[in-house]
Parts: C-alpha cells; sequence; structure tokens
C-alpha cells in the first residue's frame, strides 16, 4: 500500500485557524482615530497576510508620526483584548483532532508574534494538536517570502511533497506555492480575496475534511 500522500498539514493562523482578520482590523482602525491619526488605508485587503512591521507602514506611512503613535497602541491592544475562544473558526477543532487521531503532524506558519499564538492555541484548546509553531519572530523573512513555509517543513521533518499548507490570503498563498507547497485556500465570508493561485478553495472545514479524506484514499489506493 502507498504511503499517504499528506503526512503533515501547516496552517496560517488569521481567518485561517481564528476568525480574527476583521477584528484585528478594526481594533488599529479605532485606535489611531481615538488619537487623531486618519489612516493610510481602510481597505482591509492591503493588511491580509502582512507582518505588524509593514501593517503600520499601510496605516500610518509617515515614519515620525508612526513613531509617536504606535507605542500607544499596546496598552489599548491590551485593554481591546480579543476573545479568541469566541473567534475560533468553526470546525477547526474537530478537524485538529481528525488529523491528530490520524498521525498527520500540524505546524502553525504566522507572522504574529509567538505570544499571541501560543495565547490562542491555548484559548481554543488546540495546543496538544501541534507539533511545530513558527512566528514572526523567528523569520528574518515575511510572506510572501517562502522561509517561514521552508523552515516549517524542515522542522515538521516529512517531505515537501507531503506537506499541505492551508492559508487564506494572497500574500500567504504566495509564500506557500514559492516554498514549492500543495495550498488549498478557504474562503473568507466577510470579503473577498483572490485565492486563484490556491490549488484547491474551500468554504468550511467540513468540506476540507471530506476533501482530504478523498485525496487520501485515492493515494492509498492508487
Amino acid at each position: 500500500m502507498r504511503k499517504k500522500m499528506f503526512q503533515a498539514v501547516i496552517f496560517d493562523m488569521d481567518g485561517v485557524l481564528i476568525d480574527s482578520e476583521v477584528f484585528n482590523f478594526e481594533r488599529r482602525l479605532a485606535y489611531l482615530r481615538s488619537v487623531g491619526v486618519t489612516p493610510g488605508t481602510t481597505d482591509i485587503q492591503d493588511f491580509l497576510g502582512q507582518s505588524a512591521e509593514t501593517k503600520w507602514q499601510l496605516v500610518v506611512p509617515d515614519p515620525a508620526e508612526r513613531a509617536r503613535v504606535r507605542p500607544g497602541f499596546y496598552p489599548y491592544k491590551a485593554a481591546h483584548p480579543i476573545t479568541y475562544a469566541d473567534h475560533v473558526m468553526p470546525g477547526i477543532q474537530a478537524t485538529a483532532r481528525w488529523l491528530h487521531a490520524q498521525g498527520i503532524r500540524l505546524a502553525v506558519a504566522s507572522a504574529g508574534s509567538r505570544a499571541e499564538i501560543d495565547r490562542m492555541l491555548t484559548a481554543t484548546g488546540l495546543a496538544p494538536y501541534f507539533q511545530v509553531i513558527l512566528s514572526g519572530t523567528e523569520l528574518t523573512e515575511n510572506k510572501p517570502n517562502p522561509q517561514i513555509y521552508r523552515l516549517a517543513v524542515t522542522h515538521l521533518a516529512v517531505p515537501p511533497a507531503a506537506c499541505l499548507v492551508i492559508e487564506d490570503s494572497r500574500i500567504g498563498i504566495t509564500a506557500a506555492k514559492r516554498a514549492g507547497l500543495t495550498v488549498w485556500a478557504l474562503q473568507p465570508k466577510q470579503y473577498h480575496i483572490d485565492q486563484s493561485q490556491a490549488d484547491w478553495q474551500f468554504a468550511d472545514y467540513e468540506a476540507f475534511r471530506r476533501h482530504f479524506a478523498g485525496v487520501q484514499r485515492s493515494a492509498n489506493l492508487g
């Protein structure tokens, strides 16, 4: 019998494990308005998949103004935290358990901070299922550079052809494809993203499980 096609799945965080993109975007804009700054962009698509540094450059293009207002965001963020348990993506907990039970290795590869990734995994009960966690802290280059996905493959100790990436943003999809990986894209419900580079798109994790099971079954029978 042939080995399963996929031995590992690498997940982005925001928009994939957590339905947090709109919350994070609106919180940042609310802070800027509270300190009298007009955001450089109010289009959420400009933010998707970007590093924290790039997001700040987009919303406050002037370096001096950015240096003035950025420090105040962190106490504002602490006073207005996201409740991860309330924003967990529907079906991901059951999907993580299901994959784990099959011996599939799981990783998180996100440009976010390691502290926030750890907090999210603990708050949602996902922590026991993930063997590898990579954040922007470990990187010298952020998406769309493929560095984070190449590192994830190395840490998972699985051949690239046996790794599947779950992304949502165009930038994240590009990074994974540049790493030579298969990418499936979770379609957002509140806004549109160009996911045309992805190998497959799915609406929810129930559809993901059906398709994944079919792919694995076909690989084993082939």
